[in-house]
């Protein structure tokens, strides 16, 4: 049996694909918990929101494991990797949670996209891919649109913008880390860990200032934790499918989804340069596919 090139190249464009396919719905999901979120944080402290998203992912981690044994359901072949992960999670929580604390969140939103960059810049020395000089280009562009759309302020020169800098740099360093355990462990493990680890954490916070929901409230609760989960297995799939620098790339979807939500659900009418940014965030995406195609 021989190998044809051509065909192996076909695979590749199509793996490419469904790695993009799973990025772009991880966006779409992120903007509907978003939305869920901004309704239920009004009511509620963050940290029994926080406890209730990870023991959704928990559980639903723990699903998708049915056939583990309790005894071996946290065993993974990189336990420091998975660890590694779990903290990076949880530092992205902290330092945006801390951020909203002192900037406009616009703010912390244009600082915080800068972690597609900060990916491709990485995925060479820790992944080891190649990163092409049109994915580089793409991610700066989406940066461009991005600006455009949230129009930062002059809160950007606060010494403050340190935390979602450092929050940035731990969502990036936690996306390197799926793209490793890719072939490791199974994603329903990817899922408990960071899961686990924040249960942990914010347990002893959360009971202290719990708030019973309603009954529709409840399932608000139950949504938003489906969908924080969902993000987190399509994540994981992403970079199954995709190197981490075109996940990157494509990233940058979250905030053109997020625009038509807020319209949506707070009639939050686009301006035009919010209209010129999500214009400029669809040609590079769509420029970096057609590259990956070709």
């Amino acid at each position: 049996m021989t190998n044809n090139p051509e065909s192996q190249r076909g695979d590749h464009r199509d793996h490419v694909t469904f790695g993009i396919l799973f990025t772009v719905s991880a966006t779409l999901v992120i903007a509907l918990l978003d939305v869920t979120v901004k309704f239920l944080t009004v009511r509620y402290p963050v940290v029994e929101l926080a406890f209730a998203r990870f023991a959704m992912q928990f559980i639903l981690g723990w699903s998708l494991l049915h056939r583990v044994s309790p005894r071996r359901l946290l065993r993974s072949q990189k336990p420091a990797l998975q660890l590694i992960r779990a903290a990076c999670v949880l530092g992205t929580i902290l330092f945006f949670m801390l951020a909203l604390r002192y900037l406009p969140v616009a703010d912390l939103t244009a600082v915080a996209f800068a972690y597609p960059l900060l990916v491709a810049v990485l995925a060479r020395p820790i992944l080891g891919e190649v990163v092409g000089t049109h994915r580089i280009i793409a991610l700066v562009i989406g940066f461009c649109g991005i600006c455009l759309i949230l129009k930062p302020t002059g809160g950007l020169l606060q010494p403050e913008v340190i935390y979602p800098l450092l929050g940035a740099g731990c969502l990036a360093l936690g996306q390197l880390a799926t793209r490793r355990l890719r072939h490791e462990d199974p994603p329903g493990l990817t899922l408990i860990y960071p899961a686990f680890a924040g249960l942990v954490v914010v347990s002893p916070f959360a009971w202290t200032q719990w708030q019973a929901p309603s009954a529709q409230h409840a399932v608000l609760f139950l949504t938003m934790g489906a969908l924080g989960t969902l993000v987190h297995y399509l994540t994981i799939k992403a970079h199954r499918w995709a190197p981490a620098s075109t996940v990157a790339s494509y990233q940058y979807v979250h905030i053109i989804f997020a625009v038509i939500l807020g319209y949506l659900a707070f009639h939050d009418l686009p301006d035009l340069l919010t209209i010129a940014g999500a214009t400029i965030i669809v040609a590079s995406g769509l420029w970096v596919y057609s590259r990956e195609r070709s």
